[in-house]
C-alpha cells in the first residue's frame, strides 16, 4: 500500500472484500463462495483469511448469518449488491460499498478519507434503488 500522511492516526480496521482472483474488487456479493477479510492498520493492508459465505438459497437467513459472520468488519467493498442483503449488513453495522477497480486503491481512499479517490475505479456508498439513480456515477470516498 502506498505511503500516507504519517501525521495522521489509522486505527486498524478490518475489511470483507469479494473477489473473483483477490486483486480486483469484481464480484456480486450474491454468487460469492468466499469473503477475502484484510485488516488495515499503520502500516499497510494484509489478507488475514477467507471466509466461506452462507448458502445460497436461504433467503434473508443468508444475510442475517452473513452480518454475524462480518461482525468483526467494519466495511464491505462488493462489485454488486441486492436491495435485501444491503438493508440486513446495514442494519448490522456494516458499511457497504459498491466498487469496482484494485484492491489496493480502495483501501487508500478509505484511508485518506473523504478527499481520496480510487485511481482505477469507482468507490461509493451502496445506495437502496430508490437514492442509487441520483448517486450513479458519483463517488464518494469513505470517513
Amino acid at each position: 500500500m502506498e505511503d500516507v500522511d504519517n501525521n495522521r492516526q489509522i486505527q486498524p480496521i478490518r475489511v470483507a472484500v469479494s473477489s473473483y482472483e483477490g486483486v480486483l474488487i469484481n464480484k456480486h456479493l450474491g454468487v460469492t463462495e468466499y469473503l477475502l477479510i484484510f485488516e488495515i492498520d499503520k502500516d499497510g493492508s494484509r489478507l488475514i483469511e477467507r471466509r466461506k459465505t452462507p448458502a445460497r438459497g436461504a433467503g434473508d437467513e443468508r444475510w442475517q448469518e452473513l452480518s454475524l459472520l462480518l461482525r468483526d468488519c467494519t466495511i464491505l467493498l462488493t462489485g454488486g449488491i441486492g436491495e435485501r442483503p444491503l438493508e440486513v449488513l446495514t442494519a448490522g453495522g456494516i458499511k457497504v460499498y459498491e466498487a469496482e477497480g484494485m484492491i489496493e486503491d480502495a483501501f487508500l481512499a478509505i484511508v485518506c478519507g473523504k478527499n481520496c479517490v480510487c485511481r482505477t475505479g469507482k468507490l461509493r456508498a451502496a445506495a437502496a434503488p430508490a437514492q442509487a439513480s441520483a448517486a450513479r456515477g458519483a463517488v464518494k470516498s469513505i470517513q
